[in-house]
This record gives structure tokens, C-alpha cells and sequence, in this order.
């Protein structure tokens, strides 16, 4: 009789408890590179896939945050107390600048999604 509640309730209940907590799923999180004095604070950065970064222009002049090399991503011009999200899909390192200001520039380290832990 035992052995019947245990393979009848009590293995079913930890099973799924066990598959539901295996699958539980990070949340993407949310960084912010503040851009003042003419410079992008952190001007490097590790996300996640997935990861939401904010730039926010805290600057008394415009500024952009853009891609380098392909342009796979432009805010265009951001004045002052303006933000722009980016949402990166794919892992890599991607080097970006101010288009206004050249020699202003950033780095950001994009890491594959964390996977799911169990809790």
C-alpha cells in the first residue's frame, strides 16, 4: 500500500515540481551607460542575450551610440536627458561610438543567454 501512494502521488508531485523548477528562466536584465563629460560611463559593458542596455545622455550636448564597423545599431542623436534601449540578440563584442564626437567610444561584451537553474 505504501509503495502504491509513493509511485501514484508522491512521484508524480516531485517530478513535476523538479521539471517545473528546471525550467525557470533568468530574467534578462536591465544595465544603463550614462553618457557625460564626453565620455560613455561604463564605457564597457557584459550583457546577456537578451539584456536590455539604456543609454542615457546626462550630457549638456547631443550624442549618438553607435555601432562602429556595420552599424548594426545607431540611436541617432540623443540630447540631453534623452535614452535609447538596445536589446541585443546575438553573442559577441560590439564596438561602438559617438558619431558626434568620435573619440568617444564603448565596448560591449554580449554573452549567450544564461540557461534555465533550478531553484
Amino acid at each position: 500500500m505504501r509503495y502504491l501512494y509513493f509511485k501514484r502521488v508522491v512521484f508524480p508531485v516531485v517530478l513535476i515540481c523538479g521539471l517545473a523548477a528546471a525550467t525557470t528562466r533568468a530574467e534578462p536584465a536591465t544595465h544603463t551607460v550614462v553618457i557625460e563629460a564626453m565620455k560613455f560611463s561604463p564605457n564597457s559593458l557584459k550583457v546577456h542575450v537578451g539584456d536590455t542596455i539604456v543609454f542615457k545622455n546626462a550630457d549638456l550636448v547631443p550624442h549618438t551610440a553607435t555601432e562602429k564597423s556595420s552599424k548594426r545599431f545607431d540611436s541617432g542623436t540623443l540630447n540631453r536627458n534623452a535614452e535609447w534601449k538596445l536589446v541585443p540578440k546575438n553573442s559577441g563584442t560590439i564596438h561602438y561610438k559617438c558619431l558626434l564626437h568620435p573619440d568617444m567610444e564603448g565596448s560591449i561584451m554580449v554573452e549567450a543567454a544564461p540557461s534555465p537553474s533550478p531553484q
